[in-house]
């Protein structure tokens, strides 16, 4: 959010699995994995951490059925790179280093064949500081209500 110059404003939730980015249409996913849990029309970001649901290791995914964020987001990915030869690209955005190898793609798909359908949302567990805690955070980028 704040490095796509958006500003972060605190807010004290008791949420369960994912919570909406407001005033967006993007919902940070990392405890839910499990099915109908897409909502038309927005962004809904999964975690494949090894503690979440899928546990390749580090990444994740966005889903979306916005089929020009979609092609924006595969080409953020890799550089801002397309799908075509490295000398015959014209890369006109400069993106991200963020995609999946082939051997992580690999271990998600054959988690992906035992994952139950339904799945419980997983909890937050106290393990980590929050960002509110850092100076650099709270006086440059947030604000808490």
């Amino acid at each position: 959010m704040i490095n796509a110059g958006g500003n972060v404003i605190l807010e004290e939730l008791k949420w369960k699995g994912q919570y909406q980015l407001k005033p967006y249409p993007i919902f940070d996913s990392a405890l839910r994995l499990t099915s109908n849990m897409y909502k038309a029309g927005t962004f809904v970001c999964l975690s494949f951490h090894y503690k979440k649901h899928l546990p390749i290791g580090k990444g994740g995914a966005i889903l979306t059925d916005n089929y020009e964020a979609y092609c924006w987001f595969k080409k953020m990915r890799y550089e801002g790179r397309s799908e075509t030869s490295y000398w015959d690209d014209t890369i006109n955005e400069v993106g991200y280093n963020m995609y999946m190898t082939p051997y992580e793609a690999a271990i998600g798909l054959s988690l992906m064949q035992c994952i139950n359908i339904v799945n419980e949302d997983l909890c937050e567990k106290d393990e980590y500081r929050n960002l509110d805690e850092f100076l650099t955070f709270l006086t440059k980028y947030m604000t808490k209500i």
